[in-house]
């Protein structure tokens, strides 16, 4: 069996080690935390960080995708992401 910290063992504590998020919580205010402390945050409910760009000649089709899992629509910036979407809403596991 590998020892700790052998190549290829994952471990989360070290994989997080100085890595941070910086939110808008859903009280509105400008969070920055180390990510090993942001388990609870329900990032699903957080505010977007930047608008989708829509301009006439765009290359990508970015958009709206009614989430039927969640019941309220989730932005997507592609079609690959709206298939995402698509396929996770499908999914019985998915809860959010």
């Amino acid at each position: 069996m590998a020892g700790a910290g052998s190549v290829g063992e994952w471990q989360p504590a070290a994989a997080v080690a100085g890595v941070e998020a910086e939110f808008v919580g859903c009280d509105g205010v400008m969070r920055r935390e180390p990510l090993s402390g942001c388990w609870n945050v329900a990032f699903g409910r957080v505010a977007p960080v930047r608008a989708f760009a829509s301009f006439r000649g765009q290359r990508n089709r970015p958009g709206l995708w009614w989430f039927a899992t969640t019941a309220e629509h989730v932005g997507h910036e592609s079609w690959l992401e709206r298939d995402r979407l698509m396929a996770l809403d499908a999914d019985p596991e998915v809860v959010g």
